[in-house]
């Protein structure tokens, strides 16, 4: 009689659904007239708070929009001497610039958004299948989902640690080995909306 028993660490990391907020704000400068709102997004993010996230978010998307319609650009806060065009120049106020950078940088956070939801609604679980008249294992990663559009899942890299009890037939001794096992090899799961899609990621023999 042979059991095994088998887990995996590190098999999370989607592709499209990349959970570290700050990539989202890494690549532009956000003007100060938004950076508390940025930062109470991120706090949201980080509490894993989706819903108060996407609520903070939505309400610093209406300032930005506003900013964009009305805040001059650098260009034309220059030729301008206005109360308005002064502040834009100084830094007190943010410009059309600013205003547009900002919209960038929302709409990367509103896709770390999106990808949480669709994370929340993906169950991912191992099943140990054996061969038929084989002495082979099959380690099976699954996944299922809720989501009603497809998914694509590509898990990272992982560590599979597997435990084998063996029970010798002739004495009754029990023998335990150990092993651990890297899985680098890419993979891929295409799921249906509300389906579940399943993968061979080890083989025990």
């Amino acid at each position: 009689m042979i059991r095994f028993f088998a887990y995996i660490a590190l098999i999370c990391g989607l592709a499209g659904c990349r959970s570290a907020a700050g990539s989202a704000v890494s690549e532009f400068f956000i003007h100060p007239a938004y950076q508390s709102g940025f930062d109470a997004v991120k706090a949201a993010l980080d509490a894993e708070d989706s819903a108060l996230a996407r609520a903070t978010l939505s309400r610093l998307r209406v300032r930005v929009d506003a900013d964009l319609e009305t805040a001059p650009s650098l260009e034309e806060a220059a030729d301008t001497n206005d109360v308005h065009s002064i502040q834009v120049l100084s830094g007190e106020a943010p410009s059309r610039e600013s205003a547009a950078a900002a919209l960038r940088v929302a709409d990367g956070f509103e896709r770390v958004i999106e990808g949480r939801s669709r994370m929340a609604n993906i169950e991912v679980a191992l099943e140990l299948v054996r061969r038929e008249e084989e002495e082979i294992v099959d380690v099976v990663v699954v996944a299922r989902s809720k989501w009603p559009l497809p998914l694509k899942l590509e898990p990272g890299p992982g560590i599979l640690r597997v435990r084998r009890t063996s029970i010798e037939p002739r004495t009754g001794d029990i023998a335990i080995a150990t092993f651990e096992s890297a899985i680098s090899a890419p993979i891929v799961l295409d799921i249906d909306g509300g389906g579940e899609a399943r993968a061979i990621i080890a083989q025990i023999g």
